[in-house]
């Protein structure tokens, strides 16, 4: 899905290896549990103490150094939202400079899809400029 956004099929103009935790920076975990409606990266707070008796929104972001990394409860899916923004474009640009860098996975650098990715973080940025929603990775 990096080199065509939403892409299901599979073929060597489609497709590329990368490592598996860049990969995972792809995937919108939030649309694994029942979000009530919330965009991406974010959740309905309810297992927090700063959520109890109150209608609450969770952010959080993946990186190439942790799974998943709690930004904070917010009042509103919107404020939470750009927080989520905000830190997953950070998330893309850190994680091509570890595939550029770490000898251990700079093998498998591509340069293409290293620049598709940025790109990515550019939209998310661009998306949180303007206080528009991100609605795909």
């Amino acid at each position: 899905d990096i080199i065509v956004p939403g892409n299901k099929l599979y073929s060597p103009e489609t497709c590329c290896f990368i490592p598996q935790k860049l990969n995972f920076l792809f995937r919108d975990f939030s649309r694994n549990v029942a979000n009530f409606g919330a965009p991406m990266g974010v959740t309905y707070a309810t297992d927090t103490p700063e959520s109890l008796n109150k209608k609450r929104w969770k952010a959080q972001v993946s990186s190439v150094n942790k799974p998943q990394t709690y930004l904070g409860v917010f009042d509103t899916k919107e404020q939470a939202h750009r927080v989520w923004q905000a830190a997953k474009a950070a998330a893309l640009d850190d994680a091509v400079q570890w595939w550029a860098f770490d000898p251990s996975v700079n093998p498998t650098f591509q340069q293409n899809v290293a620049t598709l990715i940025l790109d990515r973080a550019e939209k998310i940025r661009h998306d949180l400029s303007q206080g528009l929603e991100t609605t795909e990775i």
